[in-house]
């Protein structure tokens, strides 16, 4: 059946598509995304590391596609891959000093984006470096991205992909079954819940207080942090312009998934000139409004600004002692390996 379908596959002409995400252009009888991210808030002061990690990741996504696929032909042909960034704003501010309308000022932060210049050279040496040493291995098309990256980010804390914070502190809602056991466990801890059952069946979200450490940090110092909907449309689209072209390049990019946010009460003329103005000057870019909190257009907002002591207030509340779903027998031996004990000493 899989060789049917490869077989298949290469007798189609070559036509593109985009990425529902927007960064990555694929084959239009499919493809793959083998893309992965570099977690810049955590990378130590020795910013050699930051080189080490992308010639890493490079290796690593190559290595990925030398696994059988479903569309082998196009992975063969193309060997895309895409190396993406999270974390940029804390790396900025952890490491340079610099505020977001400081990295728009491109002369006044040189020195980060030389940086994010050498390490997507460093990336591009090596992986010519890879032709030269291996004379049959497959350029790849593409080698630079920059996708949402929303789980990964958030699982580190950090900002997702190229984005700004969408606010210092927010309540993220989570979607639930109504009958889910963790969710009375969840409100008995005080986490704050809706029943939006009337417009998602059976469902139920529940509420995690959320601070933005980045924010936060600049706040303990008396600086106003940057966040999604205090940036003009202008300087999101030239934000995207700046990510373009010193990670991305002109060798082997993809695209920068970014969704700009605008005020909610916009004119349509407003809107138009924005687009007008703006679209034409980047390869790709999602819009969104940023709607009121009191907006009733959806049945809840995934994530919805409070303040700074909203946020202390709720936690106050809440007790964040937690559970794990085990007993003795799924600890027992398995397949020979020696159990986990409980209760040490």
């Amino acid at each position: 059946m899989l060789d049917d379908i490869i077989r298949s596959v290469k007798k189609l002409k070559f036509q593109m598509i985009v990425n529902p995400c927007g960064e990555i252009s694929l084959h239009i009888a499919g493809g793959y995304c083998c893309i992965g991210d570099i977690n810049l808030a955590n990378l130590p002061k020795d910013q050699n590391k930051a080189l080490q990690a992308v010639c890493t990741q490079i290796q690593f996504l190559l290595n990925v596609n030398k696994m059988r696929f479903l569309y082998d032909f196009e992975v063969n042909r193309t060997n895309r891959i895409g190396v993406g960034l999270i974390g940029v704003h804390e790396f900025a501010w952890n490491q340079f000093g610099y505020t977001f309308q400081d990295l728009l000022d491109e002369n006044k932060s040189r020195d980060f984006w030389n940086f994010i210049d050498w390490m997507r050279v460093v990336g591009e040496a090596y992986i010519e470096g890879l032709k030269d040493e291996f004379p049959e291995f497959n350029i790849p098309h593409t080698a630079f991205t920059i996708k949402p990256a929303g789980t990964t980010a958030k699982i580190m804390k950090v900002t997702e992909g190229w984005h700004l914070p969408a606010y210092e502190a927010m309540i993220r809602y989570v979607q639930y079954r109504k009958d889910d056991p963790r969710v009375p466990e969840l409100i008995a801890q005080g986490y704050p819940f809706k029943d939006v059952s009337a417009s998602i069946r059976d469902t139920v979200v529940v509420g995690y207080p959320t601070i933005n450490d980045l924010c936060d940090s600049m706040a303990d110092i008396g600086i106003q942090p940057t966040c999604a909907g205090d940036v003009t449309m202008d300087q999101h689209f030239q934000w995207i312009s700046l990510g373009e072209k010193h990670w991305l390049g002109d060798r082997y990019d993809n695209q920068i998934s970014y969704t700009a946010k605008f005020k909610h009460d916009t004119t349509y003329e407003q809107y138009r000139r924005m687009m007008k103005n703006n679209m034409p000057n980047v390869k790709c870019c999602s819009v969104m409004p940023q709607l009121p909190d009191n907006d009733i257009a959806y049945a809840y907002q995934p994530e919805t600004k409070i303040s700074i002591e909203e946020y202390h207030n709720l936690m106050k509340n809440i007790n964040q002692r937690l559970s794990e779903d085990y007993d003795e027998k799924s600890l027992e031996c398995a397949g020979g390996a020696c159990p986990i004990e409980q209760n040490l000493a």
